[in-house]
């Protein structure tokens, strides 16, 4: 009896993961091809990937901006931060493959590799900032390609501890 009541439990739950996967969708600017299972499991997108040194001033640890370097914008942007006592060699294959894929992804050092999650919340928001700013400077190779309303934060380990609520 119990298995008779999973089902229709099951196939809601299904339903409600489909409703909200389109809901997404629905609410992104997609570029690019669709996202099929090959070009997922690629060793890259189908984007060219330019990238961009940031230096430790810029009120995190610095970091490298990746980005997709031979098509229009505007692009989500993504930080990605390293787990406790990493730094950005650590999550270094994220931002080209993320980039390779139409995001621009900045990879961000830590101020210090101890920083607790709260912290390191604060510095993911200062460098998705950071790279919204640099998307609206006319003189920087990213000019046009950041949408600043679509961002996002990950990171491996206490890096994702520290993704802002």
């Amino acid at each position: 009896m119990s298995s008779i009541r999973r089902a229709p439990a099951r196939r809601a739950v299904a339903a409600l993961a489909a409703l909200a996967l389109a809901v997404v969708l629905a609410a992104c600017d997609l570029r690019g091809p669709a996202p099929t299972e090959q070009i997922l499991e690629a060793s890259s997108g189908p984007f060219a990937v330019g990238s961009i040194a940031v230096p430790a001033s810029a009120g995190f640890g610095g970091g490298t901006i990746y980005y997709p370097s031979e098509a229009d914008g505007p692009f989500g942007v993504i930080a990605v931060s390293p787990g406790f006592l990493g730094n950005q060699t650590s999550i270094g294959t994220w931002g080209p493959r993320l980039a390779s894929h139409g995001f621009v992804t900045i990879t961000i050092n830590t101020t210090n590799g101890f920083i607790l999650p709260d912290q390191r919340s604060t510095e993911q928001r200062q460098a998705l900032t950071y790279v919204v700013s640099e998307g609206n400077t006319v003189s920087s190779p990213i000019v046009g390609k950041v949408a600043g309303n679509r961002g996002a934060v990950a990171g491996h380990s206490m890096g994702a501890g520290g993704t802002p609520t």
